[in-house]
């Protein structure tokens, strides 16, 4: 075999050998790139969970934060005929402060401020229950003061944990 044969041999061996060189690169760029596609899309379906997760938990809380405040400022507002100047029987007034006490109760979790919360709601209610006396005035506003300032803690409590959540 002539020295032209050999090298052409040759040559045909190194185009072999680098078309085989480049498919094996090809394809572990191919998985390289499938990969780092994968875990771009994992990313953002991460993200974009979490982002829901956080809207819909801010959307809840909206309306937990709604309700408890309109159930503390009808209580509020119930539990004492000065404000309202109808003429509503005192039953009636204790049979919905009584309800709304309950919707309070199941709207909180359980915890010292909650505790707290119930027990001057039901001092409020006991100021209605015992009839308008002058004396007692200031007492029970100083009570309807304390629910609107636990109310608040509570409040803040619960937008707190939230805020951990997300």
């Amino acid at each position: 075999m002539s020295a032209a044969n050999w090298l052409t041999l040759l040559a045909a061996i190194v185009a072999l050998l680098s078309v085989v060189a480049s498919y094996l690169l090809g394809r572990r760029q191919i998985a390289s790139a499938a990969a780092l596609g994968v875990k771009q899309i994992e990313a953002a379906a991460s993200e974009t969970t979490r982002k829901l997760r956080a809207d819909v938990l801010l959307k809840e809380q909206q309306i937990w934060i709604r309700e408890f405040r309109d159930t503390i400022n009808e209580i509020l507002y119930i539990g004492d005929p000065d404000v309202d100047g109808v003429h509503t029987p005192i039953h009636e007034r204790l049979r919905t402060l009584v309800r709304l006490a309950h919707k309070i109760d199941l709207l909180l979790p359980v915890s010292e401020g909650h505790a707290s919360l119930m027990g001057d709601i039901s001092a409020y209610a006991s100021f209605l229950r015992n009839g308008a006396q002058p004396e007692a005035l200031r007492a029970r506003l100083e009570v309807g003061a304390c629910i609107v300032v636990k109310s608040r803690r509570l409040l803040r409590e619960q937008q707190d944990e939230l805020a951990t959540k997300v």
